[in-house]
């Protein structure tokens, strides 16, 4: 009985130790886990600032980019303006030069038939014009020969 006790205290020692041998890789492997938590921890930390740094500089990259429209927009209205006018000048000045023509023109054509002409017209309508031709035909137009033949034979 001895010998069988003293066996089971063996054997309960050695179980002791395999235990305590055990219980140092536990710690052991919960120390390393702890290490990779802290590790991975800080790696989101670092993320998180880094993406809120990124943030920050998007925000003021829309800021920038909604200011350079602005400016654009500003910048195209300015010249659209000043070409408008520029245009309206020159559509004025082209007016004032055409009413000035037109008006020499007037003028000009005034002056020509208030002019006395040596021409004198009413005797040439006596002369020239017949008074016992139709009015509304043309005593210089001539009827082709074809058409005349093709009249000729419809009023017979």
């Amino acid at each position: 009985m001895k010998s069988t006790l003293h066996q089971l205290a063996e054997y309960g020692h050695r179980q002791q130790e395999e235990l305590l041998q055990k219980q140092q890789q536990l710690q052991q492997v919960h120390d390393h886990l702890m290490e990779n938590s802290k590790s991975i921890l800080a790696a989101q930390e670092s993320f998180e600032s880094k993406q809120a740094s990124m943030f920050i500089a998007l925000d003021k990259l829309f800021t920038l980019h909604n200011a350079m429209l602005l400016e654009s927009r500003l910048i195209k209205a300015f010249f659209i303006y000043f070409i408008s006018m520029d245009y309206e000048v020159l559509n004025n000045q082209l007016l004032h030069t055409l009413i000035e023509k037109v008006n020499g023109m007037q003028r000009y054509q005034k002056l020509s038939w208030e002019e006395d002409s040596e021409f004198n017209w009413s005797s040439w309508i006596d002369t020239n014009l017949q008074e016992d031709v139709d009015s509304s035909e043309d005593p210089d137009y001539l009827v082709p020969e074809e058409v005349g033949e093709i009249l000729s034979q419809l009023q017979l």
